[in-house]
């Protein structure tokens, strides 16, 4: 990303755990980038835009959401990519892939 913020990479299995039951430190606050609607401080003129973007693109996404079926869960526009086409995210309050494979095992 081109934005200003800090990043952890949490590579162990417990991290993930972790990080769902601990919010906070001190005065930083934990984010998830992998869960969709990401808050990273937009200003305004990105959010309108992402609106005109998505008023757009509303067929390419209709047509991508009927053709990737129940395989997806929706598919929207954002404005957190800067050289990727695409990215897979989970839902807000959803487990992600690697959560759900440790509750499986």
């Amino acid at each position: 990303m081109k934005r200003d913020v800090e990043v952890l990479y949490l590579v162990e299995p417990i991290d993930e755990v972790m990080i769902l039951n601990l919010t906070k430190y001190k005065d930083l606050e934990f984010t998830d980038v992998s869960r969709e609607e990401v808050d990273l401080d937009d200003d305004e003129d990105t959010k309108k835009e992402k609106e005109e973007k998505e008023k757009e693109l509303d067929d390419l996404l209709k047509f991508m959401k009927n053709t990737l079926g129940d395989r997806v869960e929706k598919v929207s526009v954002s404005t957190r990519l800067e050289d990727s086409p695409c990215i897979l995210v989970t839902s807000k309050f959803g487990w992600s892939a690697n959560m759900e494979r440790i509750m499986r095992a």
